[in-house]
């Protein structure tokens, strides 16, 4: 549906927002929330699962007309007794949300109804309002101990889209990565990398829980959430080297991801070397990219890796043979073993680049680039 085509059927339906029967202001708010062209602006944080708020502009975009009439009417509706109005008209205030920035005072309210939905998507449009809810805080500090898990674990990505105004809360942030549920501890992680923390109470919890959490999807988030805080010393280093080996393949590809983006040391560098070799075996191709970048990355002194790389040199996939040979070419004289290969994808491979990085990694073989003094 198109909102330019269907611009009265809109309008009644906020005009009925104001209707006297809560049964017909519940059925106009839930329109509004599931109205596919609204529903499509939303897009979820794979890691924490709040809802980004639509990015309006001001004056052109076509969510403003009704958006501001219908937000102030959704706002009176979190006070009718009637539960399913007051669900329905939170779930259109997510859409809605750039336009109840004033409606902070009355959401903390509905953050202590009765109800366990309520309570949950309340936290969801302060958590969409970000840094402007900051007076909601100590609130939201408050579900941290709610029974249902789900209100935690929503209180607790809203408190990280809250950011550094929601400092206060490191404390139970640091327990709920205690929580029995996996969701909670996810959120707990993803929420401490955004409230500008204390690196030295958070950064040992956070190696902990990329260790040892038993669920992947927590072991990932600390990751992630680590990366953001920064990888700033040795002991985090190590610890993300030691994911590598992780049974889980996303956290191997962020871990990997991590490490390129640091120096390394010549210890750490021989440390990841046999991790990544172990890499190149498994089946997983996106993973063999990365591991092969990751390879070039630490040079010469992956040349233990020469062998298992030059097993993809002939093999079908384009990527693949294009890194391995970018690899060897920046591990240098320890690759001479794959001369002859290379001479061979110089001169015959298919595609351009890969002819192109060969003869780059046949140069950088015979002529490696001399170490400044």
């Amino acid at each position: 549906m198109s909102i330019s085509g269907e611009r009265e059927v809109l309008l009644a339906l906020v005009d009925a927002l104001r209707d006297p029967d809560s049964l017909v202001r519940s059925n106009a708010a839930y329109a509004l929330a599931n109205l596919d062209f609204f529903r499509d602006m939303l897009v979820i944080d794979p890691y924490d699962g709040m809802k980004a708020s639509p990015i309006i502009h001001p004056e052109s975009h076509p969510l403003r007309e009704i958006g501001e009439l219908a937000a102030p009417a959704l706002v009176d509706a979190l006070q009718d007794d009637y539960m399913f109005l007051r669900i329905n008209a939170l779930h259109a205030l997510e859409i809605f949300s750039p336009y109840a920035v004033d409606a902070v005072g009355v959401l903390i309210e509905v953050l202590s109804d009765e109800i366990g939905d309520v309570r949950k998507h309340a936290a969801t449009v302060l958590g969409m309002l970000g840094p402007g809810a900051g007076e909601s805080v100590p609130a939201l500090i408050g579900l941290l101990n709610d029974e249902i898990d789900e209100v935690r674990s929503t209180a607790l990505a809203a408190l990280g889209r809250i950011g550094p105004a929601a400092n206060q809360s490191e404390p139970l942030l640091l327990q709920a990565l205690q929580d029995e549920i996996t969701d909670v501890r996810k959120c707990a992680a993803m929420a401490l990398a955004k409230i500008d923390p204390d690196r030295e109470r958070v950064v040992p919890e956070l190696i902990k829980a990329m260790q040892s959490d038993a669920e992947p999807e927590v072991r990932h988030c600390a990751v992630i959430a680590m990366q953001r805080i920064g990888i700033e010393s040795d002991p985090v280093l190590q610890a993300v080297v030691g994911l590598l080996d992780d049974d889980d393949l996303w956290i191997r590809s962020s871990a990997m991801d991590v490490l390129r983006k640091q120096d390394l040391d010549d210890e750490l560098r021989s440390r990841i070397v046999p991790a990544l070799i172990k890499e190149l075996g498994r089946p997983d191709n996106r993973l063999r990219h990365e591991a092969l970048m990751l390879l070039a990355k630490i040079g010469p002194q992956a040349a233990s890796a020469v062998p298992a790389i030059m097993e993809f040199l002939t093999g079908d996939e384009r990527e693949i043979r294009f890194w391995s040979v970018f690899a060897l070419g920046k591990i240098g004289p320890p690759a001479s073993g794959a001369i002859h290969e290379l001479v061979e994808l110089m001169n015959y491979d298919e595609d351009a680049e890969v002819r192109k990085a060969a003869q780059s990694a046949l140069h950088q073989i015979f002529y490696p680039p001399k170490k400044p003094h």
